[in-house]
Order: C-alpha cells, then sequence, then structure tokens
C-alpha cells in the first residue's frame, strides 16, 4: 500500500511514525508512506508562520505555573 501524507506538522509527522510501524502490529505488508509538504523543512506552521493572535507570549506571562 502507497501512502501520501500532505504536512510536516506533528499531526503529519505523527502519522508518518504509525504508517512506518503499521506492519509490526497490524496483519499487512509494509505500508510505503510519503511525506510532501510545502516547505523544505518539518515543522508545519509551528516553524513557518507566527501568528499575530497566538496565546501563549500571555501564558508566559502569568503567575500561574502552567507547565
Amino acid at each position: 500500500m502507497r501512502v501520501a501524507v500532505i504536512g510536516g506538522g506533528p499531526p503529519g509527522l505523527v502519522t508518518l511514525k504509525y504508517l512506518a510501524r503499521a506492519h509490526l502490529s497490524l496483519d499487512c505488508d509494509a505500508i510505503e508512506a510519503r511525506l510532501f509538504d510545502l516547505e523544505d523543512s518539518i515543522g508545519g506552521a509551528f516553524t513557518h508562520r507566527a501568528y499575530e493572535d497566538a496565546e501563549v507570549p500571555r501564558i508566559l506571562e502569568t503567575a500561574y505555573n502552567v507547565f
């Protein structure tokens, strides 16, 4: 079986990992999976784009221990 995974962000990378190991736990042949992404490197929107309304700076500046 051949599968195309579109997008090299976290969901695409996890999907690629599970497809690569699927034959170990399922009764099937190895799956040929290929990753396609618009960018030259993996990481998705977390690596290649910054969002103006991102919550990370606000969360890191709070007095609460969220991590």
